[in-house]
């Protein structure tokens, strides 16, 4: 098409732009505060919500989705495909893993990876029991030995 100046119309913005500079536009929100809820990938641990989307070659046969991504079973006809995001530091592709805590809000979101710092395991009793008892060995072989050479 032609625009009033008689030059052709310039190709929509979705079209000029790289297969690997394309955005996912459905990115998961909080529910809380609205912002985009954090992925990290698995590879290098860069976390972030800025990941573009990888090239995506359609596969022979349909491509099952995560049980995260899917919410129901598939009709016979559909295909689900499972959005794969590229990271900017190490250049690996990676299915989101999104956090289960906002960052900005501290609100749960129910699913996603639980990175809260958890409570070391306590102490096993026998290396303690053990260790008490070489002390005590030694401090008494140490008075033995005082009182001996006295």
């Amino acid at each position: 098409m032609q625009n009033s100046s008689g030059q052709p119309d310039p190709p929509p913005a979705a079209h000029t732009q790289p297969p690997s500079a394309r955005r996912w536009t459905d990115w998961p929100c909080c529910t809380h505060c609205g912002r985009p809820r954090l992925t990290v990938c698995p590879i290098c641990g860069t976390a972030g919500d800025q990941f573009r989307l990888a090239e995506y070659l359609a596969p022979a046969a349909p491509v099952r989705g995560t049980r995260r991504a899917t919410t129901g079973s598939p009709e016979p006809d559909e295909v689900v495909v499972e959005i794969l995001l590229l990271c900017p530091q190490c250049d690996e592709v990676f299915p989101p893993r999104f956090y289960r805590y906002c960052p900005q809000c501290g609100h749960d979101e129910g699913t996603g990876m639980d990175v809260r710092p958890t409570a070391p395991p306590p102490l096993p009793t026998r290396p303690l029991l053990v260790l008490g008892g070489l002390i005590t060995f030694l401090a008494a072989l140490l008075l033995y030995l005082r009182w001996a050479f006295h």
